[in-house]
């Protein structure tokens, strides 16, 4: 999977950690849902189907973020998963470039469509 790199499950769960507990006060119980269903991800990556996308600052500090997973059998939505921009670099236009790269792989690879679940 080339979206993986080291450090990748802690800069993705420290975007969410940080702007959840700032704005909504959320703590250890997200923050391990995060990380958990996110190595779940990683660790069953479908290469061709799942999609991950990752923009790094000077390959040091994540600065966004996105994934899809893949439909399963009986299924035809993608699920858009770990969306998140730091927001040291909101107004830049990433959100746009990582959710763009996002839908584009859902239509080449045919989804009828993406779904977000949210709190």
């Amino acid at each position: 999977m080339n979206a993986y790199r080291p450090r990748l499950i802690a800069e993705v769960v420290r975007l969410h950690s940080d702007y959840y507990a700032k704005h909504w006060n959320f703590g250890l119980p997200f923050e391990a849902k995060v990380a958990l269903e996110l190595a779940d991800f990683l660790l069953g990556f479908r290469e061709g189907r799942d999609f991950m996308r990752n923009a790094w600052q000077d390959d040091a500090r994540l600065k966004g973020t996105v994934s899809l997973q893949a439909p399963g059998d009986g299924d035809d939505l993608a699920h858009l998963r770990w969306f998140i921009v730091d927001e040291a670099f909101a107004g830049e236009g990433l959100g746009s470039q990582l959710l763009g790269a996002a839908i584009s792989h859902a239509g080449a690879c045919g989804f009828a469509g993406i779904y977000l679940t949210t709190f």
